[in-house]
């Protein structure tokens, strides 16, 4: 019939005048059929949860805040935008206004409520205020000389006259009305009122109007009897309830319900750069009757209120668009739980928490049963205030996230409201639009006469843009009309109406899949070139060519053919390439071992890969694994010198696009390592794309650095080789000692090279302390996030060169993703890029459904690139790699998403976020925040769980210069604290010279050392007088002693809240005679970072205070 939760709470208090009864809002919603709600107040008749509220016998000077005035009071402490606790009324005039009787009307409201006469005052520990009992309220005339504006247009200048003007909270009437006049006769004037948020709510305007409407018919009459009660009495009976035996229960409830919530919601926005004004914030659709039709009927089945469909929806959107099962949500309730209350004015509303979790996938109407469910539970104890439950949960303060939850779903609270008069009416313009959002986006929803249901999204323009929330609202709509026509479907199986991209087919080669075709070419075009060196020996194409047919033809005669498997346990030398080689003119697959793998991995591999032949040399670190019973070819002396019997005549075999051309060996997530199975289509994909996005010049010089045993140094061996370049091997010692690499390159002339990004930042801060340059063309950064900062360094130090980030694993022929980068403002993490050719690179949900731009979900890979599989590990397989349509993917374990442009960003690996203390922390999130500070080069940060019962965090850390660690430590761990959540800061520090590495290049995490001390229990003691005099006071506020208390401690871990803050900064002001903002506080939460704010406050006032005297004397 149109009900919503705030007209229940009035029904319910007008029930308990009648009835008596407990809780009777929550009755309502579980009973809301009339002869449901009969029977319900029969049996429970008398009950009652409130105590009665009773006027106050005699006024007091001053009083303190309501629990919402105190969340009110403390966010305007450090909002930079006074506008969003303005709450404007515009009502369109049409008729003859009199003006003189609007003011007595408004004078006889505000006369009768008290709270409008209401002024507010900081107190030594906590804000108060007072009531001015005699008050001249006046209509301000305005004359505007605007003429032919729409009526949106005027709406705007309204509100932005009304809201660009301050309150001042200790001196102003916190109530304003003004009467706007234009000169043009067909343009109507407007009536404009703005009340401060502190003392009015959404429901209190809604009064407003009322009162204003029965004061004004009755000119001639006596004013209406004030009401029996003030809103000072209703703060003395909160307080009063505040201590009653239910508050324990209620905090029982939402500690047991909001357990481990998520700390955001989780959306990627994509802000404009220069957000626009308040006109672009807001968007506004509708869900049409035929829609809103079957939603009814839905409600009707199921039992339940549009408003739990609509939060449900909701959160379902959320979640679905952010890759999460967990969302929280806010809803303004009315907070008049007592009859008594309704009339009054003032500030009542309280945000109502509501939690939909659905990592189960029920289906949706099992889902809106659940939440029905939750939703009677919580009106059971909605009595507790919001402020209550923020301490009682003491989430993570940020200065620029809202407390437990960021959105907000509004349904009907207070729509528009026209006021008419036998001659009068005033027409009441929407005006939500138009004021900066409280939250990151409110959803009002509003039934319309006509059937339909109004929405508007408001929403917080430096976190969205209008392209965002226009795609949520479509999708939304989308959603709504799924659920309807199937709703018993699970949750987690509803499409998307936005287009997905289409995967691209495989490529199909008309020639042969084999690289070494390629190779062929250059043998015959430019036999004479060089094709290889290492060390001080090179070789030409012609004589690679015939050396690798010759070993081609021994190979052969140990029962070499296409197909077979080959174990390549050869030093790193031209022998090796030449056998690689070799093994691939047959069409075969190569297994490559490694020196720099401990000998029980290459012996792993050996047994695991069923090879056909293991070819190595007698004084190789691998000869000892000859006796492993693998058939085995050991190329000494005397077999080296027999080579020169064959012809090296020796056809390059055809391999099928399917065949294995290597086993490629990665580190497996149960500690065995796991052979990747290449296919000659993948190689030949990752060539062909490089060589025809980045080709190379005749006789190119590139660089193979990589280990060969690794995806990467694949590529970087065929591509230079298959282009004609001259392809210099370099001895692995060189690259780990930056000196003899940059050395080596700058000898040979290396024009293209490709690192991990470490290597990159090493490198090219080396460069720029030594003052040095590298002929280099083409840098590719490859198998880890690449840092913009690194990026900026890198192209400082080599402007002409051009830097292209790689995105991909061993699973999909190292790389799928590339994006040619340059110089950034921001500090971000560089986004993967774009599909190489060949490939299909797209995003999936938990279903691995296929979603649309913008949506979070694990980053999916097909095409050509996509590996055979896992070498005889069929479930794991089945796992990682699946099928769609005719394509393979392959399901990286990434989290990403797609931009509007195509470009795809990866957010860090699925199992690189942790959950600690109760909160989701993203271990790369740490590394770049700990990365952007001075003097560090480099940083892994880990979770920890061998020394303590809970995980902790260790941040492994190399410093780019010599410095004293203790001093540097102290340095980072503070302005780490600037920038971080204090449950994201590392509980110790460990500082190395270098990381120890893996045969790929990447970190080897197991190797890092245990950290000596764990500090998340150090008590760290002051080490000034500035220190010394906050412990005090902190101690004494938080009562707790001082000797407990370690000045690195946050303020809110050690039980603090913004009222004990409030006391906080009002000794501050008493001992220094400084002013510091709420939001320094949130942002420096520790006696150690206020500390250093005090103490660059007073240097600040020192150096003015020398100033002034200076000019005092010149002036004498």
């Amino acid at each position: 019939l149109g009900g919503h939760s705030l007209l229940a709470a009035i029904m319910a208090n007008r029930l308990e005048q009648t009835f008596g009864g407990k809780n009777l809002t929550a009755a309502i919603l579980a009973n809301p059929v009339l002869s449901q709600l009969a029977l319900y107040l029969d049996q429970h008749q008398g009950d009652c949860i409130y105590q009665d509220i009773v006027p106050a016998e005699t006024p007091l000077l001053s009083y303190p805040l309501s629990f919402a005035q105190q969340r009110l009071w403390f966010m305007q402490q450090f909002s930079a935008d006074d506008r969003l606790f303005h709450m404007p009324a515009v009502f369109r005039v049409e008729g003859e206004l009199d003006l003189n009787r609007m003011r007595q009307a408004l004078q006889a409201v505000i006369a009768d409520h008290a709270i409008l006469r209401s002024q507010y005052h900081q107190g030594e520990d906590l804000p108060y205020f007072t009531i001015t009992e005699d008050v001249h309220f006046d209509i301000q005339s305005l004359h505007l000389p605007v003429a032919h504006l729409a009526e949106p247009e005027f709406v705007r200048l309204c509100v932005s006259m009304a809201t660009d003007l301050p309150f001042r909270l200790d001196q102003d009437l916190l109530i304003r009305a003004f009467y706007i006049e234009t000169l043009a006769d067909e343009t109507p004037n407007y009536l404009v009122f703005d009340l401060h948020h502190l003392i009015a709510d959404g429901y209190s305007l809604h009064q407003l109007v009322r009162y204003l409407r029965c004061y004004y018919q009755s000119p001639d009459q006596p004013l209406l009897s004030g009401p029996s009660l003030q809103y000072t009495d209703y703060i003395r009976w909160q307080q009063a309830m505040a201590g009653s035996g239910r508050v324990e229960e209620a905090k029982l409830y939402w500690r047991q319900l909001l357990n481990e919530l998520p700390q955001d919601h989780g959306l990627i926005g994509h802000p404009a750069a220069v957000p626009g004004n308040n006109a672009d914030n807001s968007y506004s659709h509708s869900l049409d009757v035929a829609t809103a039709d079957r939603l009814r009927a839905l409600l009707v089945r199921v039992g339940t209120t549009p408003f739990v469909f609509m939060q449900t929806c909701l959160a379902l959107l959320i979640g679905r668009l952010s890759g999460r099962t967990d969302v929280v949500l806010g809803s303004p309730e009315a907070g008049r739980q007592h009859a008594r209350l309704e009339p009054l004015l003032g500030v009542f509303i309280n945000p109502q928490l509501y939690r939909t979790e659905f990592s189960d996938n029920p289906g949706f109407t099992t889902l809106l049963k659940r939440l029905h469910a939750q939703h009677l539970a919580s009106a059971q104890h909605n009595f507790l205030p919001f402020e209550e439950i923020v301490t009682l949960l003491n989430p993570v303060r940020q200065a620029d996230v809202a407390p437990l939850f960021q959105i907000m779903l509004n349904f009907n609270q207070y729509p528009v409201t026209d006021i008419h008069f036998p001659d009068l009416t005033l027409q009441q313009c929407a005006v939500q639009q138009l004021l900066p959002s409280k939250y990151d986006i409110t959803l009002y929803v509003e039934p319309r006469v006509d059937g339909r249901y109004h929405l508007l999204w408001h929403f917080d323009p430096q976190r969205f843009s209008q392209a965002d929330i226009r795609f949520y609202a479509n999708e939304l709509i989308y959603e709504i009309q799924q659920v309807l026509a199937a709703p018993d479907e699970p949750v987690l199986q509803l499409g998307w109406q936005a287009p997905v991209p289409q995967p691209i087919a495989p490529l199909q080669f008309a020639d042969s899949c084999n690289p070494y075709q390629r190779i062929m070419q250059f043998v015959s075009q430019t036999p004479s070139a060089a094709a290889l060196s290492f060390q001080q020996r090179s070789l030409d194409y012609a004589a690679l060519d015939l050396w690798v047919s010759q070993l081609a033809q021994l190979l052969g005669q140990h029962g070499v053919a296409a197909r077979s498997r080959v174990v390549v346990g050869l030093p790193r030398s031209e022998l090796r390439v030449a056998v690689i080689l070799a093994v691939q003119k047959l069409a075969a697959c190569y297994i490559p071992l490694s020196e720099e793998l401990p000998p029980d991995r290459n012996s792993y591999m050996l047994t695991q890969s069923l090879p056909d032949l293991f070819v190595t040399t007698p004084d190789s670190v691998f000869a000892s694994l000859a006796d492993a019973g693998s058939p085995v070819l050991m190329l000494d002396a005397a077999r080296l010198q027999q080579l020169q019997q064959f012809d090296g005549q020796c056809a390059v075999n055809q391999p099928a696009p399917s065949d294995l051309a290597c086993i490629i060996y990665t580190s497996g997530t149960t500690g065995v390592p796991k052979g990747v199975g290449v296919n000659y289509l993948a190689l030949r994909n990752r060539i062909d794309w490089m060589l025809q996005a980045w080709p190379f010049a005749a006789q190119e010089q590139a660089v193979h650095i990589t280990s060969m045993s690794f995806i990467r140094g694949v590529w970087e061996l065929f591509v230079p080789l298959c282009a004609g370049a001259h392809l210099h091997l370099c001895e692995r010692e060189h690259v780990r000692e930056v000196p003899r690499l940059i050395d080596y390159l700058q000898h040979h002339r290396i024009q293209r090279v490709v690192t991990a990004p470490s290597l990159l930042r090493v490198l090219t801060e080396a460069l720029s302390n030594r003052q040095l340059t590298l002929p280099l063309k083409y840098w590719f950064v490859s198998g880890e996030p690449l840092l913009q900062q690194y990026v900026n360094m890198a192209v400082q130090a080599l402007p002409d060169c051009q830097f292209v980030n790689l995105y991909g694993s061993t699973e999909v022929m190292s790389d799928v993703l590339f994006k040619p980068v340059s110089v950034a403002a921001h500090h971000n993490w560089v986004a993967a890029g774009k599909p190489i050719t060949g490939v299909s690179v797209w995003i999936a949900d938990s279903l691995l459904q296929q979603v649309p731009a913008g949506v979070v979900g694990e980053i999916m890979a097909g095409g050509a690139a996509v590996c055979h599989g896992y070498w005889r590990d069929e479930e794991m397989s089945r796992h990682k790699f699946i099928q769609r349509g005719d394509a393979r993917f392959f399901r990286t374990g990434d989290l990403g998403y797609q931009t509007p442009d195509g470009e795809i960003v990866c957010l860090g690996r699925n199992d690189d976020q942790i959950k600690l203390r109760g909160q989701r922390i993203a271990l790369g999130e740490i590394c770049q925040a700990i990365s952007e500070l001075d003097d560090i080069r480099q940083v892994v940060v880990l979770p920890l769980y061998q020394h303590t019962e809970q995980a902790c965090l260790v941040a492994y850390v190399i410093p780019s210069g010599r410095h004293a660690l203790p001093e540097l430590e102290s340095t980072v761990r503070q302005q780490l604290a600037q920038r971080l959540p204090s449950y994201c800061l590392p509980a110790a520090f460990v500082w190395l010279e270098a990381f120890p590495l893996k045969a790929n290049g990447k970190v080897d995490k197991s190797a890092l050392p245990l950290p000596q001390h764990i500090s998340t229990e150090v008590l760290v003691l002051p080490a000034n007088s500035t220190e010394r005099l906050l412990l005090q006071i902190w101690a004494d506020v938080l009562r707790q002693e001082e000797s407990r208390i370690s000045v690195m401690a946050d303020f809110f871990h050690l039980g603090g809240n913004s009222l004990l803050l409030n006391r906080i900064i009002q000794r501050i002001r008493q001992q220094w005679h400084i002013e510091l903002k709420f939001k320094v506080f949130f942002q420096n939460s520790s006696i150690r970072a206020v500390a250093d704010v005090l103490q660059a406050e007073l240097a600040k006032q020192h150096s003015q205070h020398a100033v002034m005297e200076k000019k005092k004397l010149l002036i004498l």
